[in-house]
């Protein structure tokens, strides 16, 4: 079979992509390498996009049957500041608790899980994670998951969602650099141990402090308590009897 053909079968689906690789290098044409270097391209993007349709099911019934989550009024009056258009800079919300409390499922829940941007920040120590892939169009604000003080306070750029385009992945040759505009983007903070004074970092300049504490709406829950409502809380919070 010439490659021709072998190209013609595969693009009709008659060929998987192992049998067609196989049967391009058999065949011993030139091209040959080509081919399969985009047949194992193609080999790629399919499996990430059948990837990505398997965790946007996963998610939405996860959110489908997760438990209702807490209110509180702290939330709600940081979000009402991204009504107004005009601000130079937004505060950033930040969620402390210990682990298995919900946090992060919290932060997620404040703009759907098909609708945020979620990043690790564990181990980065001041360097953010990659935001290359955020996307005005689709996330409506970014979970930065186990953030520290030390990655906020050397990006605060980022953190203010101001109006300037900002450029991240610099380096000397600049060759891997991108630009994103997050102005009026949310931002959440999740952590179990945030810094937000020399109390907890005494290594903490009073600068800093300053300005984690008049940018930082520090959400704590009370000893105890969940994210999660339990059972009896749900019960109260509709109005029928525990």
């Amino acid at each position: 079979m010439t490659l021709k053909n072998i190209l013609s079968v595969w693009q009709c689906r008659k060929l998987s992509h192992e049998v067609a690789k196989r049967d391009a290098v058999a065949c011993r044409q030139t091209g040959s390498d080509r081919f399969v270097n985009y047949v194992n391209w193609v080999e790629e993007q399919e499996s990430e996009a059948e990837t990505q349709r398997l965790v946007r099911t996963v998610l939405m019934r996860m959110e489908d049957n997760q438990a209702p989550f807490r209110d509180d009024p702290r939330i709600t009056k940081w979000k009402a500041q991204f009504q107004e258009s005009s601000k130079l800079r937004y505060r950033v919300l930040l969620l402390r608790g210990p682990s298995c409390c919900g946090k992060t499922r919290k932060a997620v829940s404040l703009f759907g899980a098909l609708h945020v941007y979620m990043v690790n920040c564990q181990g980065l120590g001041d360097k953010i994670p990659s935001l290359r892939f955020f996307d005005r169009a689709i996330h409506h604000g970014v979970v930065w998951d186990e953030a520290s003080h030390q990655q906020v306070l050397a990006n605060k750029l980022v953190f203010q969602s101001g109006p300037e385009m900002i450029t991240l992945g610099q380096s000397g040759c600049n060759q891997f650099a991108y630009k994103r505009w997050f102005f009026a983007v949310p931002m959440v903070l999740c952590s179990n141990t945030f810094a937000t004074s020399r109390k907890d970092d005494p290594k903490m300049s009073p600068e800093d402090e300053q300005w984690l504490q008049e940018n930082i709406d520090d959400v704590r829950l009370d000893p105890g308590l969940t994210w999660f409502l339990k059972e009896p809380e749900i019960a109260v919070q509709s109005g029928m009897p525990p």
